[in-house]
């Protein structure tokens, strides 16, 4: 941009790429290539585009309103397919999963659809699962629980819902969720080391679309 405010690069480039809307253009074409946030870097490579076109627009005179993209709102439900689809590519096969996972206690695999589902982990050995909730709410209490040695995955997936997660102070949590339109927080307020726990590690993943939730 201050290139372009000094005329260096007016010559080179049309001006029309220099607006805000190709800073989460650029950020949102890097999250997609890096796999790790695709769903998030489409939305803003949407959002920036949206933008970019308008002005586009009005530099050749296309016939383009703003107000025309609401007439795609349905891409939403696009968005959230594609979202399922790679998660279920990232999760593999659930049903061979459970099997090397051994006892049904030393994992979740909950959903909440249109309601609620609460769950008590009691395993000495959790390995992790998935937690999904549309249109309704998931509680995961593992306060009671141990985690077994090496990164266990719990993979959640909200739609216009929540889920809580509640473990005990000394367990080692990583928060990787990526929220639109909402939001998923550590809220815990205590943290203690616990030398037993070295080497063990929850590894909270997965996607909130219109959505919260939090682990306390």
């Amino acid at each position: 941009m201050v290139l372009e405010n000094l005329d260096i690069l007016n010559n080179f480039l049309p001006d029309y790429l220099f607006g805000w809307y190709s800073i989460p253009i650029l950020i949102g074409a890097a999250l997609m290539a890096s796999r790790e946030k695709f769903t998030f870097g489409l939305i803003l490579t949407i959002i920036g585009g949206v933008f970019l076109i308008e002005e586009m627009a009005w530099e050749y005179n296309w016939r383009f309103d703003f107000w025309d993209v609401f007439d795609f709102w349905p891409l939403v439900f696009i968005i959230v397919g594609l979202s399922l689809i790679f998660r279920r590519g990232r999760l593999g096969d659930w049903k061979e999963k459970k099997s090397e996972f051994g006892d049904s206690s030393d994992y979740v695999d909950e959903t909440a659809f249109f309601g609620g589902a609460d769950r008590i982990i009691t395993s000495q050995d959790f390995k992790g699962g998935k937690v999904t909730s549309i249109f309704g709410g998931s509680d995961i209490n593992l306060v009671n629980a141990t985690l077994a040695p090496g990164t266990n995955v719990l993979d959640v997936f909200v739609l216009f819902g929540g889920t809580d997660i509640i473990v005990p102070p000394d367990m080692n949590v990583r928060v990787e969720v990526t929220a639109v339109f909402g939001g998923f927080s550590d809220e815990r307020k205590i943290i203690n080391n616990n030398p037993d726990n070295d080497g063990r590690e929850l590894v909270i993943k997965g996607l909130v679309l219109f959505g919260g939730g939090e682990v306390k």
